[in-house]
């Protein structure tokens, strides 16, 4: 139930050509987890942990949203020292 196979999006233009709205990206970072919601479609979304000389490991990355859609991406182990807060402070997202 609810378990997703497969996503495709149809880009008509080559990325460099895209000229995208901002996407609206919201993430909350919660316990071995991230969650990301876009308000509309967002391509080639990477998460990024600034300052941090090994990033955790994500279940997810570099992939699309459509409009509304949320994605949970687990997180690896959590480098020592590092809290949920102090996550969130570092995290980085970019998209095209």
């Amino acid at each position: 139930e609810g378990v997703e196979r497969a996503e495709a999006f149809l880009l008509l233009a080559e990325p460099k050509d895209l000229r995208l709205p901002d996407p609206g990206i919201v993430c909350r970072v919660e316990e071995g987890a991230v969650e990301v919601r876009a308000r509309r479609f967002a391509a080639f979304v990477r998460l990024r942990f600034d300052g941090l000389a090994r990033q955790p490991s994500l279940s997810d990355n570099g992939f699309h949203l459509a409009p509304g859609q949320t994605r949970r991406i687990l997180l690896g182990a959590t480098p020592h020292g590092e809290t949920t807060g102090s996550l969130a402070a570092r995290l980085r997202v970019r998209h095209l």
